[in-house]
């Protein structure tokens, strides 16, 4: 196809399927996820609840940081480029994940490298995606290209539940981060 047929394709309705795509496994594995392996982390490193439970808010205040900063990024450069790095850090973080070895190192890597790649992979670049494609109608579709966010919740941890049984919490994690690093990084750069 030549560069000029593409310019005349419009490629809007792809991008929202992008962008649920991209939102249902930034959010639902970094967030809604994380509650199924809770009770795991808990007793592998005997570390007390309230220690557990900081760990979505180190996740929530390093993606804060990380936004402003997303913001300036994401006016300057290809959102194709930032997808892939966020997907290469989300999914090389959840790796790390299941190699930690107490519980600072994994609340370093949960509040270092998966917010960071949440952040760049998530709901900024996406809705910077879906602005890009849509001048009319962009409350629309936001709100198509959201539903990806609100589906992980109730799909990712049933998931999460099935895979920890066979393979315990840590290969999960390895598991996730290895799709991710592979096919969301992948169609990343082939999908958008």
């Amino acid at each position: 196809m030549n560069r000029e047929s593409y310019k005349e394709k419009f490629f809007g309705w792809r991008m929202i399927l992008a962008a649920n795509f991209i939102d249902f496994f930034s959010a639902g594995l970094a967030f809604y996820a994380y509650a199924v392996f809770f009770g795991f982390i808990q007793e592998e490193f005997s570390a007390s609840r309230f220690l557990v439970s900081i760990t979505i808010s180190v996740l929530i205040c390093s993606a804060g940081v990380i936004s402003p900063f997303m913001g300036f990024v994401l006016d300057r450069f290809p959102i194709r480029r930032i997808l892939a790095i966020g997907a290469i850090l989300f999914g090389s973080g959840l790796i790390l994940l299941s190699t930690v070895k107490n519980f600072t190192q994994f609340l370093l890597i949960y509040g270092i490298l998966v917010a960071s790649g949440m952040t760049i992979f998530g709901n900024l670049s996406t809705a910077k995606l879906i602005s890009n494609w849509f001048k009319e109608k962009i409350g629309t579709a936001l709100g198509y290209a959201s539903i990806g966010l609100s589906m992980s919740g109730v799909i990712l941890p049933p998931i999460a539940v099935f895979l920890i049984s066979i393979v315990g919490w840590r290969n999960t994690y390895l598991i996730f981060g290895v799709f991710v690093l592979i096919v969301c990084s992948i169609l990343s750069l082939r999908f958008v």
